[in-house]
């Protein structure tokens, strides 16, 4: 088989589909398949096979992929700088597994893992292109990154600062991140938080309510006159698997059939993807309510 970007790309997307025998065929005929970063089958980047299945939840297509000689650390620069063990940090995804297999770990892993670290230079590539400050996961790693000239305020590429995404990980590291290194903490943030900014007009506030569960906050946000369609809400809903806040929004007057701008898809579409996709079976309870609406 020659290593084709359409090759790869076919074979990207049978790994995060579990296609198990395809597979295995695949690298029984082409070996140099199992480490060849390709186009991301599902969104952008350019991950390798493990990382594919690492997002993907599939333990069977993890072992397989090992077995035929699959970089445990991976080739993360088409990557955003992720590892496979930081994918599963963020999955919550056979941790365990592989590190007892002996996956690096460097500071980015590290910090994700709240452990020790011992660097004098921060590394140059931060993942998402953002700041370090951004995976801390303890105050004394805050600190210390902050020593070493870690940026407090730089965004990633996807517009998250450091506050939202600490505020996302803990209220103590959002406090801590104000409180010590005087960085406001800006609407979205608040949100996170569990507040309920004086300013709601941020399309943004919405979708981080939704991404915290909080109804009480969506519910609030719309009536002071966000849009029930901001961010487009109801499809983070739909991808969560949280049945309840797509009725939520629903009730509040969000459109089943808006399509993002990203895909084109409706939130429907982003649940039946979602549950493909990430094996998250709460899906099939917002499919079937969203299949009635």
């Amino acid at each position: 088989m020659e290593l084709t970007e359409e090759s790869v790309g076919s074979f990207l997307r049978a790994v995060g589909e579990g296609r198990l025998e395809e597979v295995k065929h695949s690298l029984e005929a082409c070996p140099g398949l199992v480490n060849t970063a390709g186009p991301h089958p599902f969104w952008g980047g350019r991950p390798q096979p493990l990382h594919v299945a690492v997002e993907t939840k599939c333990r069977e297509m993890v072992e397989l992929l090992l077995e035929h000689g699959a970089s445990l650390d991976g080739d993360n620069a088409g990557y955003d700088h992720w590892s496979p063990l930081m994918l599963a940090l963020h999955r919550g995804f056979l941790v365990r597994e592989l590190r007892e297999r002996g996956a690096r770990i460097g500071l980015a892993e590290a910090l994700l893992l709240g452990e020790e670290w011992d660097v004098d230079q921060l590394p140059a590539e931060v993942p998402n292109q953002g700041s370090w400050v951004s995976f801390a996961r303890t105050t004394r790693a805050i600190d210390r990154l902050v020593t070493l000239g870690a940026s407090t305020t730089q965004p990633d590429r996807w517009g998250s600062t450091p506050m939202q995404s600490l505020a996302k990980a803990g209220a103590a590291l959002a406090e801590h991140l104000a409180l010590r290194h005087g960085v406001k903490v800006d609407a979205v943030s608040q949100v996170r938080l569990g507040q309920v900014p004086e300013d709601v007009s941020d399309p943004n506030l919405l979708a981080a309510a939704v991404e915290s569960g909080r109804e009480d906050l969506v519910r609030t946000l719309v009536e002071r006159g966000a849009s029930p369609d901001a961010s487009e809400a109801l499809h983070k809903a739909a991808w969560r698997g949280d049945a309840a806040m797509a009725r939520l929004l629903i009730a509040l007057g969000a459109s089943v059939r808006l399509r993002d701008g990203q895909h084109d898809a409706t939130p429907l579409d982003w649940a039946e993807t979602s549950l493909a996709i990430t094996g998250n079976e709460a899906c099939r309870g917002v499919i079937e309510y969203l299949q009635t609406q």
